[in-house]
């Protein structure tokens, strides 16, 4: 992590993500193809949860490319979100805003809240408006006290400046925190 005096600009790797709600222009086609139907992991994921309707599905190439995004987005942030039949509801608690990316937020802060919690300190006493992190998009425009509020989950159970995850979707990430701690691999999450 890095600041641009000059920009003003704070480069971050893992710290904080910003996922976009429109896909990238650079979305590989293939992964367009693989990831907007119904390919057979969403099949078997539907299969598991019974559906009744078979969901919307997209039509237009728009609609294709979105529908793959959201659904490669929710893999990579949570490995088994709830639901890819329809992402939608999902995608939003995450899309476009700046925030902790699940897998940070539950597997590694939480387990270090306190210094993770300090290092925010220290870095919200830099003079920065924007921040670029590693993955998705950049830059973000933002403020000290909003690239703070990212972290507000470690202070508040319920914070509304913090994006609440949905349950159904963490609910792999906690397992694994599960397993994680009671093999003393990882802290039990104390609140600071």
């Amino acid at each position: 992590m890095s600041l641009l005096n000059r920009t003003k600009t704070l480069l971050v790797t893992d710290a904080v993500i910003y996922v976009p709600s429109e896909p990238p222009e650079v979305l590989d086609p293939r992964a367009i193809q693989r990831y907007s139907g119904l390919n057979l992991v969403v099949r078997l994921q539907k299969g598991f949860r019974q559906h009744a309707e078979d969901g919307v599905q997209p039509e237009t190439k728009e609609e294709r490319s979105l529908w793959a995004w959201m659904r490669i987005v929710l893999l990579v942030l949570y490995f088994r979100p709830f639901d890819l039949v329809d992402p939608q509801s999902s995608f939003r608690v995450v899309a476009d805003r700046l925030l902790v990316a699940p897998v940070m937020r539950i597997l590694v802060f939480k387990s270090i809240s306190r210094a993770v919690l300090d290092w925010v300190q220290d870095v919200c006493e830099w003079d920065f408006k924007r921040v670029i992190p590693a993955h998705f998009e950049g830059p973000v425009a933002t403020s000290p006290n909003e690239f703070r509020q990212c972290f507000s989950f470690l202070e508040v159970e319920d914070s509304t400046t913090c994006p609440q995850l949905r349950p159904e979707d963490r609910s792999l990430l906690d397992s694994i925190r599960s397993l994680l701690e009671d093999a003393g691999v990882i802290l039990p999450f104390r609140r600071t």
